[in-house]
């Protein structure tokens, strides 16, 4: 069971360290706040191989699907540009849980 769970220079997160976590837990708030960001970080996180790392663009965001290989302009992140905070791909992202 996963008891805490911490975010580093992921997505919206500079640093979000959540717990003590139970057996069920909810996950509420606002639009655009970070849920589904969450919802991604553990799969990230146990996620066996590559080939499920890239199937993250499909699970989570429908409206994204095609920007995982898609290359764009400055102004606008890919897909694993967008995992960075900020986009700021100087800075590690770090996902990391505890467990009983």
């Amino acid at each position: 069971m996963i008891t805490s769970l911490k975010f580093e220079n992921f997505r919206n997160f500079k640093e979000l360290a959540i717990g003590p976590l139970a057996r069920i837990n909810l996950i509420t708030g606002g639009s655009n706040i970070g849920k589904t960001n969450v919802l991604e970080g553990l799969y990230l996180l146990f996620s066996k191989d590559q080939a499920q790392i890239s199937r993250l663009v499909s699970v989570f965001r429908s409206n994204i699907s095609g920007l995982m290989n898609q290359p764009s302009p400055d102004d606008v992140p890919t897909f694993w540009q967008s995992l960075f905070h900020d986009c700021r791909l100087d800075q590690a992202v770090k996902i990391s849980a505890n467990t009983d």
